[in-house]
């Protein structure tokens, strides 16, 4: 739903498109570390989810 209002903003920002996307990714790849038992690398994990997240939606 929020990707929805943000793509009827009248000229919303790249940034902004690709952040629902993002967001997704970054919690989906933090929840890794906790099915793989590697707590130390969560803010790693969060990192590559939230970058690989703006790429897929950019490359989309």
């Amino acid at each position: 739903m929020r990707q929805r209002e943000i793509e009827a903003e009248a000229a919303p920002a790249l940034h902004d498109l690709a952040s629902p996307t993002a967001e997704v990714m970054r919690a989906i790849y933090s929840h890794l570390t906790i099915v793989q038992g590697l707590p130390d690398l969560q803010g790693v994990y969060r990192q590559i989810g939230r970058a690989l997240g703006k790429m897929v939606y950019l490359l989309d």
